[in-house]
């Protein structure tokens, strides 16, 4: 029951960020607007709320009882990437995107997945050049370049 009282007060913050976002204007694809940003997380975050609320009642009653789901949440994992992710923020004017964001995914998938060094490097490599390719070029956005610029 407590799963689906959330999913409807996420429903409700949904339509609220839709709301504002379209308020203070959307933009294009090229030029977004100062509202587009919450615009798209709230047709995101209503839509998973939707379907998870309506797959909540198409499958009836759930056996799982609300303090099962975290039974199984490793606190360590979860621990690093609060950490990771609060160094990036912090460190992302000094690093740069492109060394910050590598270095993010580095840890999360070396550190917290676990996985070998090549295919932690391997995709960290094309997650941070694909996205600043999305972010800088493509949406003309202006991201820090860090300690690229000083070499």
């Amino acid at each position: 029951m407590w799963l689906k009282i959330a999913d409807v007060i996420f429903i409700i913050v949904a339509i609220v960020a839709c709301l504002n976002g379209a308020k203070y204007g959307l933009g294009s694809h090229v030029n977004p607007g100062p509202g587009a940003m919450p615009f798209l997380f709230g047709i995101a975050l209503g839509a998973f709320s939707l379907f998870d609320l309506l797959s909540g009642f198409r499958k009836g009653k759930s056996n799982i009882k609300d303090s099962d789901v975290w039974s199984d949440t490793d606190w360590k994992k979860v621990g690093i990437t609060t950490i990771s992710l609060v160094l990036y923020a912090g460190l992302f004017n000094m690093l740069g995107f492109l060394l910050g964001t590598f270095f993010l995914c580095l840890v999360l998938y070396r550190v917290v997945e676990q996985n070998s060094f090549v295919k932690a490097v391997i995709p960290s490599i094309l997650i941070s050049v694909l996205s600043y390719i999305f972010f800088k070029i493509w949406f003309g956005l202006p991201l820090p370049s860090g300690m690229i610029s000083i070499l």
